[in-house]
């Protein structure tokens, strides 16, 4: 059956009753239909009854929109969003702006969550009159192997540090993160049009900009994330690139940069990285990259092999990095 879209976006919302739930839940859907019904029955099954759960599908074509829309028949708590493909910043603004909740966290539809999960990071944020509760999660490989990431910060009252911690950790998922929804309407906080890699870095980089901020954690790993399982992020594409780029121009423009002086450089050396596994792209914005990054940070310890690549690249020029990427770094550490 054809769905008929006679605008940008459709919603339709399915025996929604609760009006303003303690937690929502955004899901954005895009073709994981053999993924979706275990993220859903995780969702239902949470131990916090009052919550909603929002699915967005962008545009889904495996048969996915109707798996949304037969949970939202089993479920009065669920609601479902049908819109074109607009990619996952699009998915997710959609989710923020028909969430009504207390607090709002994402959920990506080819993961799951331990059911109790929410009323874990929910008590949590209200016996410490919390604005971000931040949980762990566990890697799930498609071998079957599993590796739990439980982050500790050193101080949370100090949101400068618990920044600088987070930008040298990665630690930017949205799913870990229980957020107070009113932080995105009274700040004006929203997703980035066009950027689909780096949205979830860029949108906390914007909440911790808030003051005043309170954080804390619950320091369990209640969160699975799936690696390599399609979906957005399967393919390093020139303008995925491009996006993270304005992400770094964002965090260099808009941050202490010299309190973040080291964390930037990291950035900038991970984005000179991932620029050399795409198939393409242009050496000159390569060169304003690594323009910012000193070739002695890039020898510092602790070393690695993807610093000295981009050094090497540095020197000699993308071209020569890439083809080192392809015929030595593949070869000897992606097997």
């Amino acid at each position: 059956k054809k769905r008929v879209y006679t605008e940008t976006l459709m919603m339709t919302k399915l025996h929604m009753n609760n009006d303003s739930a303690k937690v929502s839940v955004t899901v954005p859907v895009y073709n994981t239909a053999k993924y979706l019904d275990r993220c859903l029955s995780s969702l239902i099954e949470q131990t916090l009854q009052d919550i909603e759960i929002v699915l967005v599908d962008d545009g889904s074509t495996d048969g996915s929109d109707s798996i949304c829309d037969s949970w939202a028949e089993r479920d009065n708590r669920i609601k479902v969003i049908h819109q074109r493909n607009g990619g996952l910043w699009k998915a997710r603004q959609t989710g923020l702006e028909n969430a009504t909740g207390e607090f709002i966290i994402v959920c990506d539809s080819d993961d799951w969550v331990d059911t109790s999960a929410y009323e874990k990071a929910y008590t949590k944020a209200k016996a410490e009159d919390a604005d971000i509760v931040i949980f762990g999660y566990v890697a799930e490989y498609n071998d079957g192997s599993s590796k739990e990431n439980i982050r500790k910060f050193n101080d949370l009252t100090d949101i400068e540090l618990t920044r600088d911690e987070i930008m040298r950790s990665s630690y930017y998922n949205s799913w870990n993160k229980l957020i107070r929804r009113s932080l995105f309407t009274t700040h004006n906080i929203y997703y980035e049009p066009g950027i689909n890699m780096g949205e979830d870095h860029l949108i906390l980089q914007k909440l911790l900009s808030i003051r005043p901020l309170k954080l804390c954690t619950v320091p369990e790993a209640l969160y699975h994330y799936r690696i390599n399982s399609g979906g957005y992020t399967t393919d390093i594409k020139p303008e995925y690139i491009h996006q993270l780029l304005k992400v770094y121009e964002w965090d260099y423009l808009n941050i202490d940069k010299a309190y973040h002086a080291e964390a930037l450089k990291q950035m900038g050396a991970d984005l000179a990285f991932e620029s050399l596994r795409c198939h393409n792209f242009p050496s000159d914005k390569f060169k304003n990259i690594t323009a910012g990054i000193p070739s002695s940070y890039l020898v510092s310890s602790p070393r690695s092999p993807q610093k000295l690549l981009v050094l090497a690249a540095k020197i000699f020029g993308w071209n020569f990095g890439r083809w080192s990427y392809k015929n030595i770094y593949q070869k000897r550490y992606t097997r």
